[in-house]
């Protein structure tokens, strides 16, 4: 690691506590629910029960009649007040452009859809003239499943694709046909995601104040990405960007639910702009459940041509994806079909690879993204080793061995193109087996069995990609921007105010980006303020996701940091009559001549120079102590890790209770370990508990059975295991400090080993596990399907 100020690092790397925390433990942070402008107005949408249905009449008659009711407008009433529909711009034949609006419009497509809005002056008010608007509803054919919407006759969730088909996807790279043809066996496995959504505690939400004077809008936004936004909903309003300003105060939790745009957020300014006057909306945990957004469905047929040594010689998939009724703007489903299909082959040294994926339209809430939004990649990739593994009768620790990437291979390039370099793949792998004493485990495994107890050992190694450049994003067709800017300013006091386009959503943005400042300019982090969330006075940034943040930010705060240190150093030197090229940073805010330790100047007193006694420069040296810096990452980066737990299996009830688990982690440099467990603790949580509580399931008819925290599960504190988590630092030299992304691989990792921990622990029982989620229900079916 080499940071620019110091060799010996004073902040970076260190177990900093999280500057932020104190403002969020005190109840004092500021979310969209806390504001209140005048004249505001409050919103209610009216939402469809009907998975498909054609809309024959809607009549607000009666709701806007309602005393305190300012507004009623349907979807037909907006259409008109777009510049342009929202879009997903598609490459024909691999993906098709789609169009949708704000409000529905002719027809719904899920339930949830929403179909009118009311603006009125309290929530109460707006929620009971929902009831009095009447519509009427003609029910069509409803599709639900993926694989079924592209059978030929289906019923077309959208009638201008002309099939339920978003996204079909083919390639094959290496000799495929040939591996399968020599291949002692063929090794094969269906492996089902289940849908799930991300839970944010704060719900979505947003208010919209429209200037009439300045032909202008403000929106308050609950947004992971402010520019991003502000962007869409400029062109979707006809406004120019610099008339469309997005603020975002806190935000508690998005998980990528709040990365997109939102059809209410149009509506919403829409609407204010049409009444003149300010509209609030907060979403209640129904809507959030039922049309915040979902993720996860798939299915993968999975082939694997393998030697009766466990070697891999090619792999073949087939990937469906329900994408749900709509596209995500801008990142759609059809984006996370193609990655999840690519990254299959993952971390194992295999030649020939090919897949076909699907993305496909139900009538179901839309897909978008959510943290490690590939994960269906590391629940096959890994699932298919154990497949193997008991198809041959070997050991899958074994076969994992005679197949992984290892330290020697690299760099190494994946079939599908991936370079993989500066990983410690095999090294992780073999580290968490030592942590979870295999040996050991095995022995305690007959022994329990022998007491009709079940235990279950589960492993997952993964690759983590993130934090991708722009050429990324430009070769998927996205309008999106890979790189982000920062602009660090010493104020005349000597403190350091830094404004960036990223957002802290929870995961210690604040700390570890003042701990970059700090030691690139030799202040004390109580001296840093990091800025963001207002796009009228922060640099363009792409926004927090991607496990980008501290890549991207760290790369776009040090450029900016080291161009004002070079400024201060110049003038430090210029006060001191000394040269530059002898002038160090002390630490604490001072600047001294080396190996002089009386002669220092504080940077309070550069800064003061710099903007009071100009004079007192280096000739042409430019007022002031302000600059931008901005980074665009390399391609793509990527951590590895290797997950290990160990569940016990009640055969009797069918639950699951995880004994031990250990995460070895390598994402380069820690600008902060603490932060970085965190974010690994977080993650791997939230795959625990996608694959033993949360389900989001729906009837035949498209209606939605979680619709409450009651039955859309959590896991409480109470659930979550004692997590061991140990570290490989392999700094990457492509990034500034050797840090790599590693936001979400909690997820990718838990869920394929808390899968086959359980798999193993029902191994005897002839069960094969390769279908979520992992209720007691569903443990208790397939023991029954075998027969116990």
């Amino acid at each position: 690691m080499t940071t620019a100020g110091q060799s010996d690092p004073r902040f970076i790397g260190r177990r900093v506590q999280r500057v932020e925390d104190p403002r969020f433990l005190l109840g004092r942070g500021q979310y969209i629910a806390d504001i209140k402008l005048p004249r505001m107005a409050h919103v209610a949408f009216l939402r469809s029960p009907h998975a498909h249905a054609r809309l024959t009449r809607i009549d607000t008659t009666r709701a806007r009649a309602l005393p305190g009711v300012f507004g009623v407008y349907t979807g037909e009433m907006l259409v008109g007040k777009l510049a342009r529909p929202m879009m997903i711009v598609g490459n024909p034949p691999v993906t098709k452009t789609t169009r949708s609006y704000p409000l529905a419009v002719d027809k719904v497509r899920f339930v949830g859809d929403p179909i009118a809005v009311v603006v009125a002056s309290s929530r109460y008010v707006a929620e009971d003239a929902l009831d009095l608007i009447e519509v009427d509803y003609e029910r069509l054919p409803v599709v639900i499943d993926a694989e079924q919407a592209i059978a030929a006759g289906a019923p077309l969730v959208d009638e201008d694709l002309g099939d339920n088909i978003l996204a079909q996807y083919a390639q094959e790279m290496g000799d495929v046909a040939g591996a399968f043809a020599t291949a002692d066996t063929i090794v094969s496995a269906v492996f089902r995601q289940h849908r799930q959504t991300h839970v944010p505690l704060e719900t979505r939400g947003g208010i919209a104040d429209w200037d009439v004077a300045r032909q202008a809008m403000l929106y308050y936004a609950s947004t992971q990405a402010p520019h991003k936004l502000r962007d869409m909903l400029a062109a979707l309003l006809g406004l120019p960007a610099h008339k469309l300003r997005v603020i975002t105060p806190d935000v508690g939790g998005g998980f990528g639910q709040k990365s997109i745009l939102q059809r209410e957020d149009v509506v919403l300014c829409l609407i204010a702009r049409e009444l003149g006057r300010p509209v609030k909306w907060i979403e209640d945990r129904i809507e959030n459940l039922s049309a915040g957004h979902h993720a996860r469905e798939e299915t993968c047929y999975i082939e694997a041509a393998v030697r009766s040594d466990g070697t891999i010689l090619g792999m073949r998939s087939r990937l469906f994806t329900d994408a749900g009724a709509y596209p995500a703007i801008p990142l759609p489903a059809q984006m996370f079909t193609y990655l999840g299909a690519s990254y299959i082959p993952g971390h194992w040294n295999i030649a020939s690879y090919g897949f076909e994926a699907y993305t496909v339209a139900t009538n179901k809430c839309p897909v978008g993204p959510f943290r490690a939004p590939p994960n269906i990649y590391s629940v096959v990739s890994e699932g298919i080793i154990e497949v193997i593994a008991h198809e041959l009768g070997l050991d899958s620790v074994d076969v994992r061995r005679k197949n992984i990437v290892r330290r020697e291979d690299q760099p190494y390039m994946t079939t599908m193109g991936f370079p993989l370099i500066f990983l410690s793949i095999d090294e992780a792998f073999e580290k968490a087996l030592d942590l979870i004493d295999y040996p050991q485990f095995r022995h305690e495994q007959a022994q329990a069995r022998q007491q009709s107890r079940y235990l279950g050992l589960g492993i997952a190694t993964y690759i983590e990609p993130g934090a991708f450049s722009n050429q990324v994003y430009h070769s998927m067709g996205s309008e999106i921007s890979g790189w982000d800017s920062a602009t660090v300013r010493v104020e005349p006091t000597g403190q350091v105010t830094v404004m960036v386009g990223l957002l802290n959503h929870g995961q210690g943005l604040d700390t570890t980006l003042a701990q970059v400042v700090a030691e690139e300019l030799g202040v004390d982090m109580a001296d840093v303020t990091i800025l963001y969330g207002d796009t009228a006075r922060d640099p363009y940034g792409a926004g927090t996701q991607s496990s980008r943040s501290a890549v991207v930010g760290s790369g776009a705060t040090s450029h900016a940091s080291r161009t004002i240190r070079e400024k201060i150093l110049r003038i430090a030197a210029h006060l001191l009559e000394a040269a530059p090229e002898d002038m160090e940073l002390r630490g604490g805010g001072r600047v001294g001549v080396k190996g002089v330790p009386d002669r220092e100047v504080t940077l309070k007193d550069i800064a003061h120079t710099a903007h009071f006694h100009l004079a007192g420069l280096p000739e042409g040296e430019t007022p002031g102590l302000e600059t931008i810096g901005r980074y665009d990452p390399p391609f793509a980066s990527f951590s590895n890790a290797t997950h290990a737990c160990v569940v016990e299996v009640d055969v009797a009830t069918g639950q699951v209770r995880i004994d031990r688990y250990v995460v070895v982690e390598d994402c380069g440099t820690m600008l902060n370990p603490m932060v970085v467990d965190g974010q690994i603790l977080g993650a791997t949580v939230q795959g625990i508990g996608g694959v033993l509580y949360e389900r989001l399931a729906y009837d035949h008819d498209g209606h939605p059975l979680a619709m409450t925290l009651a039955d859309y599960l959590l896991p409480t504190a109470a659930d979550v295991p004692a997590v061991r988590i140990e570290h490989i630092v392999t700094p990457s030299p492509l990034t500034p400090y050797g840090v790599k992304p590693m936001g979400e691989g909690g997820v990718l990792g838990a869920v394929p080993a808390v899968m086959n921990a359980i798999a193993d622990a029902l191994a005897p029982f002839g069960v094969r596990v390769t279908e979520q989620p992992f209720t007691p229900p569903r443990i208790r079916e397939l023991l029954r399907q075998a027969g116990h």
